[in-house]
Order: C-alpha cells, then structure tokens, then sequence
C-alpha cells in the first residue's frame, strides 16, 4: 500500500488557448509502475489495481 504526492512544479503552455499550466516532472504511468513495484517487492498479494478517478486524468 502506497500513495503519491503529485507536485506539478513545471510549468508549459498549452498552444491552443494560451493558457500556462503546470505539470509533473514523474509521468502518472512511472508513479503507478513504481507503487506496484514495491507492493511486489513487499510481498503484498495483487489480485486488482485499484486507482482512484484524481489519477484518471
């Protein structure tokens, strides 16, 4: 069991409304390859991965 905090310190602008937003520098698939990681590592069964819908986007 594990959990992330997101800090979105870098920031971009998106071309079409030019708008300047802010992003992650860890993508969401290598924060979600490493919980699952260490839950293997821990030897904690997974049957489901569960995500919550903040991580959906």
């Amino acid at each position: 069991m594990g959990f992330h905090w997101v800090a979105k310190t870098e920031k971009y602008r998106n071309p079409k409304p030019q708008q300047e937003k802010r992003c992650s520098p860890v993508t969401k698939h290598a924060s979600c390859l490493e919980l699952i990681t260490q839950a293997i590592t821990n030897l904690i069964p997974l049957r489901f991965v569960v995500r919550t819908p903040h991580q959906t986007h």
